[in-house]
């Protein structure tokens, strides 16, 4: 190739990758919102791999994941520090480089059959498709392992075409490593070497010499790919549950054909309904790119060379993972595929133009030039247009969706970022999510005690003099009690930030000055000390009557007196007469660790009340009469906690709290 074309060749993927760039980079830190679960675990893990200089294989939290994607967040976070966006700007800069791998693979798959000028020119459409496929977009912008799989993939293919092409055996070993280094990025990774396995199959099958001729590039390529694996391989043999886990939650049961019917149906007519994957609904396929799509396809048909059989190969094979498996079409799982729908895409706008130029050869030979400048025009503003329809569809519709609030975590994303900017010396309250979601933890810098996190819909903690400056960060939404308990027993407290989730009131930061003592409390008190660790200052009787069936609402008031290292369990039981230790029977209970398992007592911090509910189911055979509420707390696997006198001596391991009535019908 001369130099001005190839300098031309070089600017018009210089900037096609631009543009790819921009659209996969604009606002990544906050489009989408949020920071989703699955991201902030990626995050994690990778802050953890920089931290504690461990460098897993496989990691086995979630489910399970394959590492690189991990990995290279890790190395940018070693570059940078920690950052919010990090997965994302891996994702973004893997889906990037995918754009020019496409160019130099479909280059490399097709110069040989059309000529490398041709050929380059295929590449540079099938780039710019890919640049603008809202699929692909989409999925570039999302801090999760899936965007991994093109980028190695075309990138694998592009240096085994080329290795074929030149008898290198180092390109050959290149291409054997990213073969191998594609099983460590997804699961749907291990379904790269199929397809080059399928596609020098039937090609064997079809061409005598095929693998005779290519036999040591082929060698070099399983080879090293088989090697590159070993580690990874070790580790799946040693563990066999970690290599099917993930697989084993999806499998569908239904047929393939009809996976892969619904599959190619999301091509065309009904995408991804998940709002974190897809603009619910939107076909992978805007109307120009599905027509080109077509047209290139059946161009693969209808010449039925290498090149043509090995995108057929790519595309069938990598959209299996979404049709093996649940809710097909998922866009994650066959994401694989997009650089083949692109090339694909790329071989139709070849295909149209060269149809038309046939046409106008034949029927207008001297128009011919100008039929050549209309038709690239056209086809410039068909892309064009494409193009637009993913900004629109992305950056206008999509992101105006309420369904993003809760499908990226928006809500805890500003719960953490604002519990970060707080001072450490502050104690912080939030309910009722759970400390270790991975959100939080990873905004809070891997510290999930920074927060005392308890589940608001069974209980309400707070101190019972707030010693230093208290804030409470309750999401009101999914907990409507905490934030009047604390109206009324913090009157000198404020709500300082609201965040509003559409029209809906989602979260409610109260802050508590230092000094405040609570002004509320019990309506009945009692006191009882249970080893000198946690008292009982009373309690909310339940409401009656009651009958056999009937569940016991009780409220129960506990006041941390120290910092306690033991995960104590409360009970609460239903005597009769004659009473347990008479050889009656429990007529109902509830074994719980406080706050429905959300707040565990070595959580507590000194001072803290924690007025808990219990739900006592009474058993349906309870005879009529008068029944004692019965409360004491206890080891799992241990003895019941004392119960102490005004003195520090031992009087029980039980007390009383309160009697009820049942009633039988």
């Amino acid at each position: 190739m001369k130099t001005r074309p190839r300098l031309a060749i070089l600017s018009a993927l210089l900037l096609i990758t631009a543009l790819g760039a921009g659209l996969r980079f604009y606002h990544i830190d906050r489009l989408p919102p949020g920071l989703h679960y699955d991201e902030a675990f990626n995050d994690l893990e990778a802050l953890r791999v920089v931290r504690d200089g461990t460098w897993p294989i496989f990691f086995t939290e979630n489910f399970g994941q394959e590492p690189l994607h991990i990995y290279l967040i890790a190395l940018l976070f070693h570059l940078i520090g920690p950052v919010v966006p990090g997965g994302r700007l891996v994702s973004a800069l893997a889906g990037t480089a995918t754009v020019p791998l496409l160019f130099f693979a479909v280059q490399e798959i097709f110069q040989e059959e059309i000529g490398r000028r041709r050929a380059a020119r295929l590449g540079l459409i099938s780039a710019l498709s890919l640049a603008l496929l809202y699929w692909h977009v989409h999925y570039s912008r999302i801090g999760m392992e899936p965007n991994m799989v093109p980028m190695l993939a075309a990138a694998t293919f592009g240096l085994t075409w080329r290795a074929l092409r030149t008898q290198n055996p180092r390109e050959a070993l290149i291409a054997g490593v990213l073969l191998g280094g594609s099983l460590y990025t997804y699961a749907s990774g291990r379904f790269v070497p199929l397809v080059l396995a399928l596609f020098f199959g039937l090609r064997g099958l079809l061409e005598r010499d095929f693998i005779r001729v290519h036999y040591r590039t082929l060698t070099i390529v399983a080879a090293t790919a088989a090697l590159v694996f070993v580690p990874l391989g070790y580790f799946f043999a040693s563990h066999p549950y970690w290599f099917t886990l993930r697989a084993s939650h999806v499998v569908h049961s239904g047929s393939l054909l009809e996976g892969f019917a619904k599959v190619v149906g999301g091509l065309f007519f009904r995408g991804d309904l998940n709002p974190r994957q897809n603009l619910p609904g939107r076909p992978a396929l805007d109307p120009i790119q599905a027509i080109l799509f077509i047209l290139g396809v059946g161009m693969c048909v209808s010449r039925r060379r290498p090149p043509h059989m090995f995108l057929i190969c790519w595309l069938g094979v990598m959209l299996l993972p979404s049709a093996l498996t649940e809710y097909p079409p998922h866009f994650g799982r066959m994401l694989g595929a997009a650089p083949a729908v692109a090339a694909l895409a790329g071989l139709g706008a070849v295909a149209s133009h060269d149809l038309i130029m046939a046409t106008a050869t034949r029927w207008l030979p001297q128009a011919r030039r100008a039929v050549s400048t209309g038709v690239v025009l056209l086809l410039v503003l068909a892309l064009t247009l494409s193009g637009v329809c993913t900004v629109k569809d992305y950056f206008l519709v999509w992101r105006q969706s309420d369904d993003l609030f809760i499908a990226f975590d928006v809500g805890l994303r500003w719960i953490g970022e604002y519990v970060a900017a707080l001072p450490r010396e502050e104690r912080v309250y939030v309910s009722p999510i759970d400390r270790f979601h991975t959100t939080l933890k990873f905004l809070l810098d891997d510290d999930p005690y920074r927060t005392h996190n308890y589940n608001g819909r069974r209980c309400v903690v707070y101190p019972s003099v707030t010693e230093t400056s208290t804030t409470h960060v309750i999401i009101v939404f999914e907990d409507p009690d905490s934030l009047p308990t604390l109206q009324a027993a913090f009157p000198d407290g404020q709500v300082v930030q609201e965040l509003y989730m559409g029209d809906t009131l989602y979260s409610v930061v109260y802050h508590t000055p230092a000094g405040s003592t609570a002004q509320i409390g019990p309506t009945h008190s009692l006191e009882a000390d249970f080893d000198g660790q946690i008292r009982l200052t009373g309690y909310d009787p339940p409401a009656g009557p009651l009958a056999p069936g009937d569940t016991i609402s009780l409220r129960l008031y506990w006041l941390a007196q120290t910092q306690m290292t033991d995960w104590y369990k409360v009970f609460v039981h239903l005597w009769g007469t004659p009473s347990p230790a008479e050889g009656g029977r429990i007529w109902g209970q509830e074994d719980v660790h406080p706050c429905d398992n959300s707040y565990h007592t070595p959580w507590w911090a000194v001072g803290d009340i924690v007025a808990d509910k219990y739900r006592v189911p009474i058993s349906p055979d309870t005879p009529s009469g008068e029944y004692q509420l019965v409360v004491g707390l206890f080891l799992e696997d241990g003895p019941r906690l004392p119960v102490l006198d005004t003195a520090g001596e031992p009087i029980g391991d039980h007390v009383v709290v309160t009697t009820v009535q049942v009633v039988a019908p």
